[in-house]
């Protein structure tokens, strides 16, 4: 079981840093909105968007109606004009509702959204068609929430040491890029390790005389008593 959580861990570190640290290939006709959805969701949610987005390209948008800030669009796929979504545009409030109600089940933006949104030359997803679940900086608030609860030690740990990895990634990223950034990025790290272990932060330099470990009690061994007949 701990073997089967470890590779699950696993796989989760290496999904993460794809996501954060890799830029995927744009290949729809709306090379400004998949590269915002590229930076803000995650690589597998990435995915779902550009595939609303492919399918946004190939539709035609029409405006039927507008009322003040509300504009009332009617979409349908090239092809099937048959069938028509109508989607509430709302300028005010920055906020669209398509009648398949794909944002409310899936909690990404449908292409009907999207080609709304093409139709008004808009680059980017209002963010209130953005969930924090599907977003790389999805477990942020909720680490950097969690780091000074002193009510679980063990979580307090996983949850520093999650927060810590992930600013020193950030540091790698930015140092190794130029060979002045990076000495001074080793010179920050040396100093600050330094200072720790002057501080006694590092359990190795405490007094090893106050806690030593001994040789175990030797335990004579059993043997069997032979009897002669």
């Amino acid at each position: 079981m701990e073997t089967v959580v470890s590779h699950y861990r696993n796989n989760e570190r290496v999904t993460e840093f794809n996501s954060k640290y890799t830029d995927p290939v744009l290949v729809t006709s709306l090379p400004a909105l998949e590269d915002f959805t590229a930076k803000t969701f995650t690589r597998n949610m990435f995915r779902e968007v550009r595939k609303e987005t492919e399918g946004a390209c190939a539709m035609n948008t029409e405006l039927i109606i507008q009322d003040g800030g509300k504009l009332y669009f009617k979409c349908n796929i090239f092809g099937v004009p048959e069938i028509d979504h109508v989607v509430e545009f709302d300028r005010v409030r920055g906020m669209l509702r398509c009648k398949c109600l794909w944002f409310e089940n899936r909690g990404i933006p449908c292409m009907h959204i999207i080609a709304c949104l093409k139709h008004q030359h808009v680059e980017v997803i209002p963010e209130r068609l953005v969930c924090k679940r599907w977003t790389k900086n999805a477990k942020s608030d909720f680490m950097k929430s969690n780091v000074d609860d002193p009510s679980d030690s063990d979580k307090v740990l996983k949850c520093r040491l999650g927060v810590l990895g992930a600013e020193c990634s950030r540091l790698m990223d930015v140092a190794c890029k130029n060979s002045i950034d990076f000495v001074e990025a080793i010179n920050v790290v040396v100093n600050t390790i330094t200072k720790l272990q002057k501080q006694g932060e590092n359990p190795c330099n405490g007094n090893l005389d106050d806690d030593y470990v001994v040789d175990p009690l030797v335990v004579k061994s059993k043997g069997a008593w032979c009897t002669k007949l």
